[in-house]
């Protein structure tokens, strides 16, 4: 053989091979970026989920309507295994490696499960008990006792902060305004959050 053929053999075996390094480089970089798309999705399911309860409790709350519960239903759980949680200021969303918290722009009381407190009902069962009326329009709280109904609700928002609430993603979470009404005619208006 002569020289200019060996030169023209040792182009083309140096040309396939520096192709196939670039196609090994490209493959390795596409197998270390889908994850991290896979990753980045995860993490935007959970905030948008942390995000779209945050945004139906603000809905309630700045609803003028008061006493009607809505029933928010967990169907974008399906297949995913991740846990909200509910405290007095936040909505969060977190799974194995993630987490996502979302602000609350209103106070609400997420109410304690398995406890007498545990929905609407029972809130006002023990107001009524407690202090003579249920909160209603027609069973008015006498003024004098406003401070102690206002230090329950506190009460119950701080044990939300010390211990969020965890949804249950069986069951519809149910966001309720209510009105305690005193005597005087003024209101107190709480969001309330219960299962």
């Amino acid at each position: 053989m002569n020289r200019e053929t060996d030169a023209g053999w040792v182009d083309f075996i140096l040309s396939k091979m520096g192709l196939m390094l670039f196609a090994v480089f490209i493959l390795i970089a596409v197998a270390g970026i889908y994850p991290s798309f896979s990753e980045r999705r995860e993490a935007i399911a959970l905030e948008n989920l942390a995000s779209g309860v945050a945004s139906k409790i603000t809905e309630v709350a700045k609803s003028s309507i008061s006493g009607n519960p809505y029933n928010l239903t967990m169907a974008d759980s399906a297949g995913r295994n991740y846990t909200l949680e509910i405290s007095s200021g936040y909505v969060t969303a977190k799974d194995a490696q993630r987490r996502a918290a979302v602000g609350l722009v209103v106070k609400i009381y997420p109410l304690p499960v398995n406890r007498t407190l545990g929905d609407e009902k029972s809130l006002r069962g023990h107001l009524t008990s407690k202090y003579g009326g249920d909160g209603t329009k027609n069973g008015t709280i006498d003024l004098s006792s406003r401070e102690n109904v206002r230090a329950l609700f506190d009460a119950l928002a701080k044990e939300a902060s010390a211990s969020p609430y965890t949804v249950n993603q069986s069951r519809p979470l149910t966001i309720e305004k209510m009105e305690i009404n005193y005597e005087d005619g003024e209101p107190d208006t709480y969001v309330i959050v219960y299962q």
